[in-house]
């Protein structure tokens, strides 16, 4: 049995951004396949509403997806360098 998700797309407010900053999308580029991933920033830091619908994009191709702040990576190690 197949599974439906639905998704709303909701709009951020300018006075909303501004408080929140800019935000960043990362991507597993293992694609998910490797048990530990290696995680790369897909674009430049954007507000939050341009992250949220590009790692939708991201994730609707199957590539693994995350959107951080600014100056923040999902790295495990906290590393910026791709020790891989």
């Amino acid at each position: 049995m197949g599974m439906v998700t639905e998704r709303q797309i909701v709009e951020a407010t300018d006075s909303q951004e501004i408080k929140l900053g800019l935000f960043q999308v990362w991507i597993d580029v293992n694609c998910g396949l490797d048990a530990a991933p290696d995680w790369w920033w897909n674009s430049e830091p954007q507000p939050l509403q341009g992250a949220l619908n590009e790692a939708a994009e991201c994730r609707d191709k199957g590539v693994p997806a995350r959107v951080m702040p600014e100056g923040m990576n999902p790295r495990p190690d906290g590393r910026w360098d791709n020790p891989c």
